[in-house]
């Protein structure tokens, strides 16, 4: 492919975005709904370089050094007087790198020029099923309701891809939805060798590494808003990932050539409980076979795994989760995230796996736009891995001034003016000292940026 055409495909979903935001606009231009988010900014550090060191463990806030945005353009293209509706969502996503001033050179994956593309396009149809007539049909590309541990920048349930679903359906107490999407993914490698001779006699002998695309059907289903303890309710999900096989590749598991693709399943239970102005959420998580390597990770991976790389069919997994809001008191307002994972087998060499984080932000409120916040972030995690046990452990520590919107946590724009301290007391898994002229620890200050609309 030619520098011109590679050029030509990266821009493509930009493109794509303009030319789709135009015509919604042509269309009815009042009736487009225009969303975003944005987060940038500056760092700088000791150690003469911009390290982040685990944010999904310790926390983001003061601990990163890339920038994400996002354009969301909706619109209702039908409305009738008996409830009846179709609506239409697209959505351009991208992150960019915060050390340069040329990263407009975006790759269709990540890259250190940042990637971009288009993560949702969707249309829903509300009304139109006669027994069901709150129920919304959709079909498309969507990331159906994640729930993400904001503070610490991943997903503890995620459900995303090209698919077709049907939500808001009244089952009693609650609220009933039902998707199922495409999460096709590889096979684990195998290598075949060819040998070529050539006129002289000489003998030259090529490994070529094969993997095989599996058909994988994502199904999610949701019982929401179910009335729970005093104010409290309850949401039940179940994922389930069904592997579809053909003949090739069960011949090659049956050879041992490959390892063995596996159906699994994630339940999970989400508790969540207003507290005054803020709210309280827990999360119980369970998984057995490829799942469980997810749970364990904690911010290394933020979606769940729907990779073959590894033999996971002895593995099992266990979650909790607890995070929210609090005001301590009307000027005091904290943030929190408690996590714990423990899985066995998750690999046939990773025995083990023990995590905990917690990470704390107390914010004094000094009017409606100004706060001065703190964040303390501690985790330790402790693999077994061919019986010998491999140990990360860090801490952090931020300071920062706060222009906001408002004062809650939550409130948007955020523009915050920090210092972190970062150390990495223990670095066994990683494998080397996470900063510059290999120091374990660090000290950075910066600006930061983050709004959403």
């Amino acid at each position: 492919m030619t520098k011109n055409t590679t050029r030509n495909y990266q821009r493509t979903p930009l493109a794509l975005a303009i030319a789709l935001a135009a015509t919604l606009g042509a269309t009815a231009a009042q009736a487009v709904d225009f969303h975003g988010y944005v987060r940038s900014g500056i760092m700088e550090s000791n150690n003469g370089g911009q390290n982040a060191y685990l944010a999904g463990k310790l926390g983001r806030f003061g601990n990163e050094t890339g920038g994400w945005w996002s354009m969301v353009f909706s619109q209702d293209l039908l409305k009738t007087d008996d409830g009846k509706s179709f609506g239409v969502w697209a959505q351009l996503e991208g992150d960019t790198p915060l050390t340069g001033n040329d990263d407009w050179t975006y790759g269709d994956t990540y890259g250190p020029n940042g990637h971009m593309g288009m993560t949702a396009y969707y249309v829903t149809a509300k009304g139109y099923i006669a027994a069901m007539p709150e129920a919304t049909v959709w079909a498309g590309k969507r990331a159906f309701e994640t729930h993400e541990i904001q503070q610490l920048d991943w997903k503890a349930v995620h459900s995303a891809g090209n698919g077709a679903g049907i939500e808001g359906i009244n089952a009693g107490p609650g609220k009933l939805a039902f998707s199922v999407k495409r999460t096709d993914t590889n096979s684990s490698t195998w290598y075949t060798t060819s040998t070529t001779t050539d006129s002289s006699g000489d003998t030259t002998t090529t490994s070529t590494a094969n993997t095989s695309k599996y058909n994988v059907d994502f199904f999610d289903i949701r019982y929401a808003k179910l009335p729970f303890i005093s104010d409290a309710t309850v949401e039940l999900i179940g994922q389930y990932g069904m592997v579809d096989k053909n003949d090739e590749q069960e011949d090659l598991e049956a050879a041992g050539t490959i390892v063995k693709a596996e159906n699994a399943f994630i339940p999970t239970m989400i508790i969540t409980k207003p507290v005054g102005k803020g709210y309280n959420e827990t999360y119980f998580q369970y998984t057995t076979k490829r799942f469980a390597n997810n749970l364990v990770a904690l911010g290394y991976n933020d979606t769940l795994s729907t990779s073959f790389d590894n033999d996971y069919s002895d593995a099992k997994a266990f979650r909790f989760i607890n995070t929210g809001e609090t005001y301590l008191t009307d000027d005091v307002v904290m943030q929190h995230s408690i996590t714990y994972a423990t899985g066995t087998d998750i690999t046939p060499t990773l025995e083990k796996a023990n995590a905990f984080s917690v990470v704390a932000r107390p914010a004094y409120i000094w009017n409606a736009n100004h706060k001065t916040a703190l964040e303390m972030g501690w985790f330790k995690q402790t693999n077994t891995v061919s019986g010998e046990d491999k140990v990360e452990e860090g801490e952090k520590v931020t300071l920062a001034q706060v222009i906001t919107a408002g004062p809650g946590i939550f409130a948007r724009p955020e523009l915050r003016f920090y210092t972190t301290y970062i150390k990495a007391n223990e670095h066994e898994i990683s494998g080397s000292a996470p900063f510059n002229d290999g120091k374990d620890d660090q000290l950075s200050f910066g600006v930061q940026v983050e709004a959403w609309w």
